[in-house]
């Protein structure tokens, strides 16, 4: 009862400054009703026609498949996956996706999982309008150094403030058959991280926001003048740190890039990470870190 009351709390609070609707966040929060993944119990995926991403607002690997989709002006469906309730495990969503993460797309009964896949794959699909430099391999290596160190640069700085969400112990051995590189992150670091895996999350962060800058000066783009998938993998990673409350000052050129792509049509109410969740979620991972059911 305890904790119900401390998310209630933290709901109404937002609620009042945000103008979002109670029953939203409380079903997203609380019930865990499975309705993202509601269509996968009713259909075979080979049945499923169009497009339809299976999303997290507040992950920055699904904000890129967002962005890509809005920026190629493609018409498709957002199926929100229940973390909380662990959604991602159940036995439909892992035969589309084995590591039970955000984020999936299916299209026209094809599905593809983990979002620099998903970037691959809707680029070569959907090659109009093209955002494939003309030195492609060299914007691929971009994309790969944002999406392949998600667990060390984002999810560090998130657990690094206590912020993310804590391994619950029954859970650990579901993440360790699964999705064997958070389970790791979770034993090994999670929100019991020292002040010197801290300061190495710091350091690689700090290294990739260099590199960023040095890239950027002359030019608007990653890849030039002209935006491309580089662009789109790396934003949300620092929308996401933002969010956090990262600091950017020192690095100008980023922060005017950043301002750019926030001008582009693509970043709208419908691609945007909403910042009030992280805000609303503080509080309630610190406690449940302090609940002798997670790890500490």
């Amino acid at each position: 009862m305890v904790l119900v009351k401390l998310i209630n709390t933290i709901i109404n609070r937002y609620v009042k400054q945000l103008n979002v609707t109670k029953y939203w966040l409380s079903t997203m929060v609380m019930k865990g009703a499975n309705m993202g993944i509601k269509i996968l119990k009713e259909k075979k995926v080979k049945n499923i026609k169009g497009i339809h991403l299976f999303d997290l607002g507040a992950s920055n690997n699904a904000m890129r498949v967002r962005l890509l989709l809005e920026e190629k002006k493609l018409s498709w469906e957002s199926h929100t996956v229940n973390l909380a309730s662990f959604e991602q495990f159940e036995k439909e969503y892992l035969e589309i996706n084995p590591q039970g993460s955000v984020p999936t797309l299916i299209h026209d009964g094809v599905s593809v999982y983990g979002s620099e896949n998903i970037l691959k794959y809707l680029e070569k699909v959907f090659p109009s309008p093209n955002l494939t430099s003309s030195n492609e391999a060299e914007m691929w290596e971009w994309v790969e150094s944002a999406t392949r160190t998600h667990i060390e640069t984002g999810i560090g700085y998130l657990y690094s403030k206590r912020s993310g969400r804590p391994a619950r112990l029954d859970m650990l051995p579901v993440y360790k058959k699964h999705n064997h590189e958070k389970y790791k992150f979770l034993v090994e670091r999670g929100h019991h991280m020292t002040e010197t895996q801290k300061q190495e999350t710091l350091n690689i962060i700090n290294a990739k926001l260099q590199m960023l800058e040095n890239q950027l000066k002359g030019q608007s783009y990653i890849m030039g003048n002209i935006i491309s998938v580089a662009d789109i993998a790396w934003f949300p990673d620092l929308m996401f740190l933002s969010h956090l409350g990262y600091d950017f000052s020192s690095y100008s050129n980023v922060i005017s890039w950043i301002k750019r792509m926030q001008g582009r049509p693509c970043y709208s109410k419908k691609t945007k990470m909403p910042k009030y969740i992280f805000k609303m979620i503080l509080p309630l991972m610190r406690f449940l870190a302090n609940n002798k059911k997670y790890l500490r």
